[in-house]
């Protein structure tokens, strides 16, 4: 079993405009920063959803990314969503990270976003991490951010925002932004968060589930897991959010739904890296 899955998860329908060209820019920056940095890792991209068969992999821009020996594609048919009685044409951003959670191998999981680059000394800092002792004791989250426009990449100069902020009620988790860069070892998010709630009927609408992401932080530590913060940056590409969110936020704890990540569909390979599930 390697060492970390690096999750990302999207769909071809230009969410916040010129998502693909984001994808892209993520895709090159970070393929070629794990590579340089000989990181053991798999990068699980979700394709949610897709719309009129617009798949992530075959698009032309991406196409000879997402086909490395590295990455593995995951396509979410929309006849799961009919099963699920969910919105049929609504992007799941968190069911998705949890179809990439229940498909990844690593014993580390380092759940994105993609538009979401990576600085250098994250990359170093993960390696050392993953390899301490007592690292499964802890869940993960980058202390440092930046926003850099489309095209821009990391530098020295780029302003930084630090996101450990003492006096919000929960610092305790470091919320504030967690679904662009939160890790987790694989027992942790598996067997004691259970992965993002699909339970709650709230988060099962055509709304963003903008606060699932710091739910499942909440999970973990009130089931005794505490914060760690990787004491590195990432890099957010700007972008709008068109969608209207889901405000719905609970802080206590939950137990998720059998079968949660679609792990009971029926599956088939489209190519040596492409698993199609579906129902």
């Amino acid at each position: 079993m390697m060492k970390l899955s690096v999750i990302f998860t999207g769909r071809d329908d230009n969410y916040g405009e010129n998502f693909i060209e984001r994808l892209d820019q993520c895709l090159t920056y970070n393929l070629n920063l794990f590579e340089e940095h000989d990181l053991d890792y798999e990068l699980v991209v979700v394709d949610f959803n897709p719309l009129e068969e617009r798949y992530l992999h075959e698009n032309p821009m991406l196409k000879e990314k997402l086909s490395k020996i590295k990455v593995k594609n995951i396509i979410i048919d929309n006849s799961i969503l009919i099963s699920e009685n969910l919105s049929p044409t609504t992007y799941y951003e968190y069911f998705a990270k949890n179809s990439g959670i229940r498909n990844s191998t690593g014993n580390f999981l380092f759940l994105t976003n993609s538009d979401i680059i990576f600085s250098e000394d994250l990359v170093i800092e993960i390696k050392d991490v993953i390899n301490k002792e007592d690292a499964e004791d802890y869940f993960y989250r980058v202390r440092f951010r930046a926003e850099i426009p489309l095209g821009t990449f990391p530098s020295k100069e780029i302003e930084l925002v630090d996101l450990h902020m003492p006096h919000l009620p929960d610092a305790c988790i470091c919320g504030m932004y967690s679904g662009d860069a939160s890790m987790f070892s694989r027992k942790s998010i598996i067997e004691v968060a259970t992965g993002y709630n699909e339970g709650e009927m709230r988060h099962r609408t055509s709304l963003s589930q903008s606060s699932m992401d710091g739910e499942i932080l909440w999970n973990l530590y009130n089931k005794g897991k505490k914060l760690k913060f990787l004491e590195s940056s990432y890099y957010h590409i700007e972008h709008g959010h068109p969608n209207q969110r889901d405000n719905h936020y609970e802080q206590g704890t939950y137990e998720n739904l059998d079968g949660w990540g679609f792990v009971n569909y029926k599956s088939k390979k489209l190519n040596t890296n492409t698993i199609f599930i579906y129902s």
